[in-house]
């Protein structure tokens, strides 16, 4: 399984892609109109296929290294109430033994991942 980070997949660069305002107001009160998080669909559907309630998942989670995830937790992601951490999606990955990209929808890995340039220096990617 590969946890390892995938370059480029940041906040900033999903914003444009998503449609998502750059600057997020910080008032819970407000109701928001773009998705918190971009995983919780899917924890619901891997955490479905494996028939795991959401204590069953929190437990894998604390096995895999992310000791302070409760049930409340679980709900808050699944429910898109809240956001994810790449230490959270990377824990999610290794729970259900998917790549961490395959925890983000079709939609955002068909944008394809963003790479330098040549130009700054790194070589580019065919």
């Amino acid at each position: 399984m590969d946890l390892r980070p995938v370059p480029g997949l940041h906040l900033e660069t999903l914003q444009p892609v998503l449609g998502m305002p750059k600057n997020i107001p910080q008032n819970n009160q407000r109701r928001r109109k773009w998705p918190l998080n971009l995983i919780g669909p899917t924890v619901v559907r891997l955490r479905a296929e494996r028939n795991w309630t959401q204590d069953d998942l929190v437990a894998h989670l604390q096995i895999v290294g992310d000791e302070k995830v409760t049930r409340s937790v679980v709900a808050n992601i699944e429910t898109r109430r809240s956001t994810v951490t790449d230490f959270q999606v990377s824990r999610f990955a290794e729970a259900f033994g998917v790549s961490m990209l395959e925890m983000f929808p079709s939609s955002v890995r068909s944008q394809g991942i963003p790479r330098k340039s040549p130009a700054s220096g790194s070589r580019g990617c065919a």
